[in-house]
């Protein structure tokens, strides 16, 4: 089974690599997509954006609800296996679990523990979303996962919340051979340190190499004095 290389090549291509993922607005032919979506969420879980205050704000801070925790825990599962044909769905899922926010945190923590390392990725990507310390910890140990899906993620989230310990990973991936790990690579270096130091995915090696050994020398002269 061939996995895509990280979750923002479905997420990035599909919001046009704009960093964090906005509220879902699917184009007209994708609104009949997600109606059918949400017909297949748990009995009685038919609202999968969690419980409306009175003024139709969806309330982040109250406790989950068990019907919430379902929601939450069947939208995780519909993130495992082989993603290739089934982008809008992935991107759909993520939508709806980044709307819980923080109170999502401690099931995409005890998830992150899952045997799929697609399901892994998608924590590590959630948790640097959700922008918590509280996940921290986790993608520490998502950074020394054996499967390259949810450590390369788990570097992107870490970054994206100040901690660079992941950093040289991101670096080494920019001269993958293979041209969506580039992207996705420079793409997450982009949103945590908001410049490419000259670096494009599809330029000829030569160049990219040359942009490479900016970063490389970046981290040894200033990078690798970050804080972790």
């Amino acid at each position: 089974m061939r996995f895509m290389p990280v979750l923002p090549i479905v997420l990035a291509l599909f919001v046009g690599c704009q960093g964090a993922l906005p509220e879902y607005s699917p184009p007209p032919d994708d609104r009949i997509y997600e109606t059918l979506f949400v017909s297949q969420l748990p009995p009685g879980d038919s609202d999968p954006e969690g419980e409306r205050l009175p003024s139709g704000a969806i309330d982040r801070k109250a406790p989950l609800s068990a019907a919430e925790e379902r929601q939450i825990l069947w939208l995780l599962d519909r993130l495992s296996g082989d993603w290739i044909g089934n982008e809008v769905l992935v991107a759909v899922c993520v939508d709806y679990l980044l709307r819980f926010g923080a109170r999502a945190l401690p099931i995409v923590i005890e998830r992150s523990q899952d045997e799929d390392p697609s399901v892994r990725m998608a924590c590590a990507y959630l948790l640097g979303e959700i922008r918590s310390a509280e996940g921290v910890p986790t993608l520490r140990r998502l950074l020394r996962d054996p499967h390259p899906l949810p450590s390369r993620e788990a570097a992107a989230s870490l970054a994206v919340l100040g901690h660079h310990e992941g950093t040289p990973l991101l670096i080494r991936e920019l001269e993958a051979e293979d041209p969506a790990i580039r992207l996705w690579a420079s793409s997450a270096l982009y949103r945590a340190y908001q410049t490419p130091r000259g670096y494009y995915f599809l330029d000829p090696e030569p160049i990219r190499q040359e942009a490479v050994a900016r970063w490389k020398l970046w981290w040894e002269e200033e990078g690798s004095r970050l804080p972790p």
